[in-house]
């Protein structure tokens, strides 16, 4: 929770002016929390966001980034193998 605060306080409040009022506060908070729970990403979760790692979802997300790294690397060889026998 300590890492929350923190958050929201150099991502969202200090980086206000000031708030005219209590229900404006309230108001960018409740936002700024459905953003950090809904959106953001975050690194102790392997890069999904709470809710998808909350709804069972983080793992079908994490095997498809991996399997699109795979697929980025075996492109990127085939490539090179490509080039280095055209070259020669």
């Amino acid at each position: 929770i300590e890492v929350f605060h923190k958050t929201i306080k150099y991502e969202n409040v200090y980086r206000k002016e000031t708030y005219q009022s209590f229900y404006e506060a309230r108001e960018d908070i409740e936002d700024f929390i459905d953003y950090y729970n809904s959106e953001r990403l975050h690194q102790g979760v392997d890069y999904v966001t709470p809710d998808q790692k909350y709804n069972g979802k983080a793992d079908e997300i994490i095997d498809e980034r991996k399997k699109k790294h795979q697929s980025a690397i075996d492109r990127r060889k085939r490539l090179n193998r490509k080039r280095k026998s055209t070259a020669a």
